[in-house]
């Protein structure tokens, strides 16, 4: 029994080996390249990214510099490319720009009269709203002779806030030829820039004054159109006190037109006492008329300046 038993053993043994070494011979045919056979087709394997190119090292002393290869970016191509992405400029065109036109001036305004009054008409009470009072004015004419005229002091129709006392002298028959007006603050104020804004308006209105005080004193102008002088004049050397005053005048009326006098080497004949020297243009400096009350006080001369 017992060797019976042993037989058995040994063939189960014998049995278990042999399907064991079966196993083995079939996994390893499966694991041969021959015969695999893959289920699932796989990826086709990915390319290799370009390399970066390598930047060319400095050239020793002495060695050419390395030429840059074709398709390698050198530090010449960045302007280049830039140039390329940016927006083409325009040509400079030969056609000049046109010039901007300076504005047109005011034509200035001659002077006619202030305050409703015309200068060289009648003066007639009906032309103001009341006149306050009349006296004796003299003036002088061409040949320096002395005639008596009048002085009104009037209320006129159209009054300026600037000022309140209103003058009209005419000659002997009546005619305007100085209208005027005056202030006099009776609390002495300060009215230096009021007059510098009456010299602005009258520069708008007549043009730049032909002379004026150094510190804003006196203003002057003239109307060219005038055979005569015929301006306006502002007074103003008491400004700090408050007193000022301002005269539209026309000595034409009284002093007669200016004299021409003759170039010099004109062929006519000349007055006795004329020189050829003289200009022929009408002097710009007006005729001196007699000086009135109101006149002396505007000419009045500045008060000293105290003494440091």
């Amino acid at each position: 029994m017992t060797s019976k038993g042993t037989t058995r053993t040994r063939l189960s043994v014998l049995v278990a080996l042999a399907a064991l070494g079966a196993s083995l011979l079939l996994s390893a045919a499966d694991a041969s390249p021959e015969g695999a056979k893959p289920n699932v087709e796989t990826a086709p394997p990915a390319e290799p990214a370009p390399a970066a190119p390598a930047a060319p090292a400095p050239a020793k002393p002495g060695e050419p510099a390395a030429q840059a290869t074709e398709g390698t970016p050198t530090q010449g191509d960045a302007p280049q490319a830039a140039a390329d992405v940016a927006p083409a400029q325009a040509e400079p065109s030969d056609e000049k720009a046109p010039e901007a036109t300076p504005p047109e001036e005011k034509p200035v305004e001659p002077v006619t009269g202030a305050f409703g009054l015309t200068l060289g008409t009648r003066f007639e009470p009906s032309l103001v709203e009341k006149v306050l009072s009349e006296k004796p004015q003299g003036y002088r004419v061409a040949d320096k002779t002395e005639r008596q005229g009048t002085l009104y002091r009037v209320v006129p129709k159209s009054p300026d806030p600037n000022f309140t006392e209103y003058t009209v002298a005419t000659t002997e028959d009546g005619t305007i030829y100085r209208i005027g007006g005056e202030l006099a603050d009776a609390e002495r104020r300060s009215k230096c820039a009021v007059t510098k804004e009456i010299a602005a308006s009258l520069t708008k209105k007549y043009g730049k004054p032909i002379g004026k005080g150094a510190f804003g004193e006196w203003y002057a102008f003239r109307d060219f159109t005038a055979e005569g002088y015929r301006g306006v004049r502002l007074y103003a050397p008491r400004c700090k006190r408050g007193i000022y005053s301002i005269s539209y005048e026309d000595t034409t009326l009284t002093m007669g037109p200016l004299p021409v006098r003759k170039k010099k080497g004109e062929d006519a004949a000349e007055a006795p006492g004329q020189t050829g020297d003289a200009v022929s243009e009408r002097s710009t400096a007006p005729a001196e008329s007699a000086p009135g009350p109101e006149a002396v006080q505007e000419a009045a001369p500045a008060e000293p300046a105290p003494a440091k």
